[in-house]
């Protein structure tokens, strides 16, 4: 990381050329080959930190081939042969993205943050992680932001998107195959059987007419909106593009009305991890063995809106923790006439446990639960079974739906009428022991249902985090997972 980010001195009339971008190359006699992003302090009068460049080359070379090159990007020939003067070599360094700083830097307040902190000769490294690099860094990404576009992947580039994604994440997650790149950039894949989603959005991501990468936002039924994969193209990583990224990213959801942003990550890239934090996410929860085995899955997630969750209003008064009668679990399987009753009760008793249910949402779980009979394992497929514990009469008690999702995992969702230790241990009992195949099994509950924390603990479940009020409702969900091999 040290070498990445220089400081350089340089005269305000230099750098209002290179603001207004009709000087496309800064001349030195020696500079550091591993600059990527250089920032500029501006001498007296102005005395400031006014802005930095992303570096787009850095040639070292004859002289004369130097003061060819730097004619080529827009330096008079006779400046450059002046500045070379008797030197052998020269150092071109080729200008990329501009950002001017909307509050430059004074000197005072770079002294106050490093009061190490000396006006270079001629430039000098910023470590990483002190405050002042933090300082520079943030204002860099603020002012980038601000000149991002978020544009529709068209279809002639998507080819390049879908490489791009592939690269990234291959060596990161397990079961990477040509129906899941297909499915991060179609809106249309499996659609049909989502759960919550209710539109995708793949964006490039274009800065300065250069495109940076690449991402797709989620946007859920409850207001809740997930990013990923986001993916920075390799010449632009380390110099704080990814903390403009996400800023924009933010800007973006919230124009759209989300109420939060949400993301996975891999524990075991910590510059990730690092950019994620520094950007304002809260890390909630820790999944052993999300979708690879040999690493967990971090979800990180930030608020976006402040106005007040309202709580869903349960039906009836009270309800009873101890159940007075004897009662059955059992899977339903797709087109059995018990499965209507089934989804009423589910689709009645999910606002109290997750989100109200979008339009169509039992057609959906009906469709994927054909696809689990089928043996389809596609990730697109959304393949789904439904266990229900009943009374003998046939009264509906709780039911669980399992979502078989990649890597061998399988996510539960569970809906319940009563608070009973008894029903939630049988159920969740029922699961286990007929989802063998499933290497993963996971799911959340709301914080106060103590009766399922419990039961899930006896079986064997470890508690993995805290979500937030991730649906919208006020309350907030514990996770809980089982890694079997």
């Amino acid at each position: 990381m040290i070498g990445q980010w220089v400081l350089l001195s340089i005269n305000s009339s230099h750098a209002a050329n290179i603001y207004t971008r009709t000087k496309r190359a800064e001349l030195r006699k020696s500079f550091a080959a591993s600059a990527r992003l250089v920032v500029l302090y501006e001498t007296a009068p102005v005395a400031a930190i006014t802005g930095a460049f992303s570096v787009a080359a850095i040639s070292r070379l004859p002289v004369q081939e130097a003061v060819r090159r730097a004619a080529e990007l827009g330096v008079p020939r006779e400046r450059a042969e002046t500045y070379f003067g008797g030197q052998t070599f020269g150092s071109v360094v080729e200008i990329g993205g501009v950002a001017r700083f909307a509050q430059p830097i004074s000197l005072s307040e770079a002294i106050l943050a490093d009061h190490r902190f000396r006006v270079p000769q001629a430039f000098v490294y910023l470590a990483p992680a002190e405050p002042l690099t933090e300082l520079v860094l943030a204002r860099f990404a603020r002012s980038v932001a601000a000149e991002l576009d978020l544009v529709p992947i068209s279809e002639s580039r998507l080819p390049e998107f879908q490489r791009l994604v592939r690269e990234e994440v291959t060596g990161a997650y397990e079961d990477i195959d040509d129906d899941f790149i297909q499915q991060v950039f179609d809106v249309d894949v499996g659609a049909d059987a989502a759960f919550s989603t209710t539109r995708k959005h793949a964006l490039e991501i274009q800065w300065q007419g250069c495109s940076l990468g690449v991402t797709v936002l989620t946007e859920k039924c409850h207001g809740a909106w997930k990013s990923g994969p986001t993916v920075i193209r390799a010449p632009y990583r380390g110099v704080a593009l990814g903390q403009a990224v996400r800023v924009r990213i933010e800007e973006h959801v919230r124009a759209h009305g989300a109420r939060s942003l949400y993301c996975t990550c891999p524990n075991n890239r910590p510059g990730v991890v690092g950019y994620l934090l520094n950007s304002g996410m809260d890390l909630q929860a820790r999944l052993r063995g999300h979708l690879s085995r040999g690493r967990d899955e971090l979800v990180m997630c930030k608020r976006i809106s402040r106005r007040r969750a309202q709580l869903a209003r349960a039906s009836g008064r009270g309800r009873p923790r101890r159940l007075h009668h004897a009662f059955e679990v059992r899977r339903i399987k797709a087109g059995r006439p018990e499965l209507r009753d089934a989804l009423a009760f589910f689709l009645r008793e999910m606002p109290r446990w997750y989100f109200g249910p979008p339009p169509g949402f039992a057609d959906a779980i009906e469709k994927s639960m054909w696809a689990w009979e089928k043996g389809e394992n596609r990730y697109s497929a959304k393949a789904r079974a439904m266990w229900v514990a009943h009374t003998r009469g046939g009264k509906v008690l709780a039911a669980a739906v399992v979502t078989r999702k990649r890597s061998g995992m399988g996510k539960i969702n569970i809906v319940a009428a009563i608070e009973s230790w008894q029903v939630a241990s049988r159920l969740m009992k029922a699961v286990v022991a007929a989802t063998p195949d499933l290497r993963r099994i996971y799911l959340t509950v709301p914080c106060s249902q103590a009766c399922w924390a419990e039961a899930l603990s006896a079986l064997g479940f470890l508690f993995e985090g805290i979500l937030i009020d991730p649906f919208g409702t006020g309350r907030d969900h514990a996770c809980y997972g089982m890694v079997r091999r």
